[in-house]
């Protein structure tokens, strides 16, 4: 900005300042999520609109509050967590607030318990294995078990 001063005599010499304005970023851009052994790294792009100074992210999954992550990160990882769905959240923030979040889900899956109750029946030339689902099907494996509380498969020796 520049300024002058003026009267019926004259204008006097300009003076000039710079000033930033500072607005809420929008939103970052390209939210993408890797799982890996039980470990959820979270990355994204930085907005397309800072705002003027990207102060940093607030990175939230499920209802724990939201974790800072400075303005030069763009990865968050998470350990640890249960089987299941779990909601991620990415925001921008700078000293004039916080821009919407973008947001994805991410279910973990993890390896089922053994097979419970697990019989063989061998008669005549052919055998008959009967199990239970394991206790752990609901999160780790859904829809696995489905329908039923026990599996049976027979098979007889082709010749």
């Amino acid at each position: 900005m520049t300024v002058t001063a003026y009267n019926r005599v004259g204008d006097s010499a300009s003076a000039s300042a710079a000033a930033t304005v500072i607005v809420k970023p929008t939103p970052p851009l390209g939210l993408r999520t890797a799982l890996v052994s039980g470990s959820l790294t979270v990355a994204w792009d930085p907005p397309a609109d800072l705002g003027g100074e990207l102060t940093g992210y607030l990175v939230g999954i499920d209802d724990a509050p939201a974790v800072q992550v400075p303005a030069t990160s763009t990865t968050r990882t998470f350990d640890g967590l249960a089987p299941g769905a779990h909601r991620v959240t990415v925001s921008a923030y700078n000293s004039a607030g916080t821009s919407s979040a973008v947001a994805t889900t991410v279910v973990v899956v993890t390896t089922p318990g053994a097979p419970t109750h697990v019989h063989a029946t061998a008669s005549h030339g052919s055998a008959t294995l009967t199990w239970s689902p394991p206790a752990e099907t609901a999160a780790s494996c859904p829809g696995t078990w489905s329908g039923s509380t026990a599996a049976t498969q027979s098979w007889s020796p082709t010749r």
